[in-house]
């Protein structure tokens, strides 16, 4: 399973489920409790499903991989920033933020 992500989260092709699933994990580890409230709902998904998150779901959670990426391993932090950055674009152009 790999997964493509809209508005730049995946610019160089896509990632891994192993990928999404290490960062899922090291992120459940050392965000707050907060900051895993506001991502959960992409990394606790069992399935390989596409879904998209509304504006606000996006911005709430890349605000989140953002703040949380300083204290991830640095291939984590490096992924975090940039699927962060993509739901804040997406979140900004007021458009879903979509995983496929």
């Amino acid at each position: 399973m790999s997964w493509s992500i809209s508005h730049g989260g995946t610019p160089r092709g896509t990632f891994s489920g192993t990928q999404i699933g290490e960062l899922g994990d090291e992120l459940k580890a050392v965000a707050s409790w907060q900051q895993w409230r506001r991502v959960k709902v992409v990394f606790n998904r069992r399935s390989g499903d596409p879904f998209d998150l509304s504006p606000e779901q996006a911005g709430l959670a890349g605000s989140a991989l953002l703040e949380a990426a300083s204290r991830l391993s640095a291939d984590c932090a490096s992924h975090a920033c940039q699927i962060g950055e993509s739901a804040l674009r997406a979140a900004r152009s007021g458009e879903p933020w979509v995983w496929s």
